[in-house]
């Protein structure tokens, strides 16, 4: 009997540690924008979503180097690149 008592505590204790790690990362994904692609793709669509080259004349738009972008947006930290079984995200805070 007192292996079921010492049991349940247990099970209670890590319910309680499940349960605020769940709420913290629910709390966390409010907070974050998940976006399905890499990085790469991420940045052309920050690009074309924020307006970021409409005040760079069109002839000169296709001058920007949408890769390095990319890539400085990693390293900045503004954005992490995750692979998941086979499938790439970005994950932004903010």
């Amino acid at each position: 009997m007192e292996n079921l008592r010492q049991a349940m505590r247990e099970l209670l204790r890590v319910a309680s540690v499940a349960q605020y790690w769940l709420t913290y990362i629910l709390g966390w994904l409010d907070e974050v924008t998940i976006f399905e692609g890499d990085a790469e793709a991420f940045a052309i669509d920050y690009i074309a979503d924020s307006g970021l080259l409409e005040e760079i004349p069109e002839n000169l738009q296709r001058y920007f180097d949408t890769e390095a972008f990319a890539r400085d947006l990693v390293l900045g930290g503004d954005i992490t690149e995750v692979d998941i079984m086979g499938r790439s995200f970005v994950v932004r805070e903010g």
